[in-house]
């Protein structure tokens, strides 16, 4: 059976990788953070800039297996895709985590005296200018676009990259859980301009822990991938997922309750990992070797 869960790099193909990702975004980005800072010459489309810049770590993921590996290289890339056949739990898991964590924070936060979110007005309310009748029917009625559309900008574009590309190749290097680390602050450190205001003071606590957040989180996308053989469909429904449950489901503002929370899910992902031999590397360390993690 071929493996899929780890590649040895050539050389140079991971930095590049990596810098191409954050020029491709970075390049749509800035410009969208400079012309809310009144610093741009020219109009920039916020929603067209914003999808583009998502899908940099896909399409450097794309073009730098096309350049190595040619042809052959993308259409084993691209069958990730194909690869569903996993547990049913693994999908249910994939679904309800982002919400479990985000549920979960609002309730521990409540209980150390944190303030009740407004539930009836989640961020999509705040950030979308909603027509009327959309108000008067309920911002669910939006469920539908928003799901196809975090489906073909950010999910797609970014996890091809990261776990189709950026994953085995650091798995070909690392076991999972240093691998899931590294990925992960480039990760955090990849959305800088979405925090970065020119002319306005750096809310240096906000970005740190976005970075620790996705670092954390990362190490969950690793647990299931890896369970699910590579296949990039779990990862794809956990960050759709992740989008949606930002979007429609209000959450305390508590960073530090939520890095505790999400703490906590991924000590118990590692100690089960660990359990069940999830990380493993062969006697060769030409390859590593991750078996599949049992849920439940």
């Amino acid at each position: 059976m071929k493996n899929y869960l780890s590649i040895q790099s050539k050389r140079f193909e991971l930095p590049l990788f990596f810098i191409l990702a954050f020029v491709l975004t970075w390049g749509f980005w800035i410009p969208i953070t400079l012309a809310k800072a009144g610093q741009m010459t020219f109009p920039v489309n916020e929603t067209l800039a914003g999808a583009l810049g998502a899908w940099g770590p896909s399409l450097a993921g794309i073009l730098l297996t096309m350049a190595y590996s040619g042809r052959r290289g993308i259409m084993t890339l691209l069958r990730r895709f194909l690869m569903w056949r996993f547990s049913l739990l693994l999908y249910l898991a994939a679904v309800s985590l982002p919400v479990i964590i985000s549920l979960l924070t609002t309730g521990v936060a409540i209980l150390l005296g944190a303030k009740s979110p407004d539930f009836a007005h989640p961020l999509i309310t705040q950030t979308t200018l909603l027509p009327p009748e959309v108000i008067q029917a309920g911002f669910l009625i939006l469920l539908p676009t928003m799901l196809i559309s975090s489906i073909f900008s950010s999910s797609l574009g970014e996890e091809i990259g990261w776990r189709g590309f950026a994953l085995p190749h650091l798995q070909g290097r690392y076991l999972p859980l240093i691998a899931s680390l590294i990925l992960g602050f480039i990760w955090g450190l990849w959305h800088f301009p979405r925090v970065w205001m020119p002319g306005n003071e750096f809310d240096i606590a906000a970005f740190i822990w976005l970075v620790l957040g996705a670092t954390l989180n990362t190490v969950i996308y690793t647990w299931i991938f890896n369970a699910s053989d590579g296949s990039l469909i779990p990862g794809l429904i956990l960050h759709t997922s992740q989008a949606l449950s930002n979007q429609f489901l209000s959450k305390a503002d508590a960073p530090a309750v939520e890095f505790m929370v999400t703490l906590t899910i991924v000590i118990l992902v590692v100690w089960r990992g660990m359990k069940g031999r999830l990380i493993a590397q062969d006697d060769s360390k030409s390859s590593l070797k991750v078996e599949n993690l049992p849920i439940g």
